[in-house]
């Protein structure tokens, strides 16, 4: 960021802006892998100094929030997973409450382009920002396979940083109109859901709910639409509550293994291919985890950041750590085996950069998770 404001390098792009000719390059689609399917996500984007003009757009965005309601807590600043998922479970009578869970299909990119610009230029009263919003949206060119084709409906475009704020303001209606039912509504971008006293209640907000999607053009995933009873587990955002216990859901703990599983056997192909020794395997190995868990400062989408803050119990860290220590010692014997505990030993796994989720939440210093009494020792 620095680099790009010191040499000027958003110089062309706000200067295509205020003269109103064209701002951006043509964006390039991608299909990139969905996290343990097979399934693939389309999203675009554009060359490294106009994503980071759009970035520091976005965040000027954030001006309009006063736009959304309180029952909304994607991609702001006074709200997120952390708040949403507190609400959820101090909501009075939380287990005897009927629970709706739905998720919006290919949500970004359904987007309705042309319902969605007079109502942005209803909202933001600027102009020049809906024009260049309208245009970039607008343009029907992407560059595909290396080639410009024009016949790619392109919505929000997901993976373009303005994304968040458009798929905010698209549903805002949806949210205002829940907000005023008897219950409580959460949306986290594409995810719903809703908590009622009655079946009827729920089913009458669940018909509000999917008129109004398809009022926008838009459908809600069948394999991820629930009705929970009272009493059962809900999941929301990743999460999953049980009778006063919060804790990582079924499904993220097994794409992520599915994850490890499959990085390991990449990452120990290449160790053969190349002759590289198994320490360095590790090591690229546990890097790469060591980024999706932990992160680094600001990174809100790390585990550390999305899970441990919010969980009450470590029995799903635990799981994932066994799971992840298995798979660094089968880099090394390629094999499973209960002597790869004695062959491979933790302090190997330690001195080539491993680290484990279970310390990880114990440590945190905040107060912000309820701290069971298991032990933090290394989970073997």
């Amino acid at each position: 960021m620095e680099a790009y404001i010191n040499e000027r390098r958003y110089r062309d792009t706000v200067s295509g802006l205020v003269s109103g000719d064209v701002a951006l390059s043509i964006p390039v689609m991608k299909q990139v892998g969905k996290m343990g399917t097979d399934r693939k996500r389309t999203v675009f984007t554009f060359d490294d100094d106009e994503m980071m003009f759009l970035k520091v757009l976005t965040a000027q965005l954030h001006s309009y929030d006063d736009l959304f309601t309180d029952d909304l807590y994607s991609f702001r600043r006074d709200r997120g997973v952390k708040e949403a998922i507190r609400r959820l479970i101090r909501t009075p009578g939380l287990d005897g409450l009927w629970c709706y869970k739905a998720d919006v299909s290919d949500y970004f990119n359904s987007i309705d382009v042309e319902v969605l610009m007079p109502e942005l230029e209803r909202d933001i009263d600027d102009p020049m920002l809906t024009s260049f919003m309208g245009g970039m949206l607008r343009d029907p060119r992407v560059i595909r396979g290396g080639k410009v084709v024009t016949d790619v409906r392109k919505g929000a475009m997901a993976g373009v940083p303005t994304s968040s704020f458009i798929a905010n303001h698209y549903l805002s209606g949806l949210d205002r109109t829940m907000g005023l039912i008897d219950g409580v509504y959460m949306r986290y971008s594409d995810d719903i859901i809703l908590l009622t006293d009655s079946e009827s209640s729920l089913m009458e907000g669940r018909e509000m709910i999917l008129r109004h999607l398809e009022s926008r053009g838009l459908r809600v995933n069948p394999s991820k639409e629930k009705v929970s009873l009272p009493g059962e587990p809900i999941e929301f955002l990743g999460f999953i509550y049980h009778n006063g216990i919060v804790d990582i859901s079924p499904g993220t703990v097994s794409k992520t293994k599915a994850k490890i599983r499959r990085s390991a056997r990449s990452i120990r192909r290449w160790m053969l291919r190349k002759g590289v020794e198994p320490e360095k395997a590790m090591r690229v190995m546990t890097r790469k985890f060591n980024g999706r868990f932990f992160g680094k400062e600001g990174d809100g989408l790390s585990w550390s950041h999305w899970f441990l803050p919010v969980i009450n119990t470590d029995s799903s860290l635990h799981e994932v750590d066994s799971y992840m220590q298995m798979w660094l010692r089968w880099i090394v014997t390629g094999r499973h085996s209960n002597s790869n505990n004695g062959y491979v030993p933790y302090t190997v796994l330690r001195d080539n950069g491993y680290r484990t989720l279970v310390n990880a939440y114990h440590a945190r210093a905040d107060g912000s998770s309820v701290r069971p009494t298991r032990g933090d020792g290394p989970c073997e």
